[in-house]
């Protein structure tokens, strides 16, 4: 488990967690959050102790300060769920974010297969949902 924060990481890409007791896997999916580099360090805090305790998807990962695709001064944490066809779980791990304190409207959700077959939102930078 790693406690540096996002903005202060310029070594790799992306922070990473896995929650500890995940459900199967089946067609996983990503709630994705878009965050100002200010901000970025409490809502990963939050993210990851939530995942940590099983109370979101069954992993997140966090943009760092390395500098990538997104803007300037904004970073992206995906929260996986392990099911996208269970609306249900879904939409519970989508409430547990509103809990949080994550008032993005909407929250992007996005299916990892649609991310592999390169199915990218219309009019948006390539790598947003």
């Amino acid at each position: 488990m790693t406690t540096r924060k996002p903005s202060q990481v310029s070594d790799i890409h992306w922070l990473q967690v896995h929650a500890p007791d995940p459900p199967p896997v089946v067609d996983s999916g990503k709630w994705m959050i878009f965050v100002p580099r200010e901000e970025v360090d409490l809502t990963w805090l939050k993210v990851r102790n939530a995942v940590l305790t099983n109370l979101l998807g069954y992993a997140a990962k966090v943009s760092t300060a390395r500098p990538t695709q997104y803007p300037e001064g904004r970073h992206v944490i995906c929260v996986y769920t392990g099911d996208a066809g269970n609306k249900e779980d879904v939409m519970r791990v989508r409430e547990k974010l509103r809990e949080l304190g994550i008032a993005e409207d909407p929250i992007p959700y996005k299916t990892d297969s649609a991310t592999l077959a390169g199915n990218y939102g219309k009019k948006s930078h390539k790598y947003r949902a």
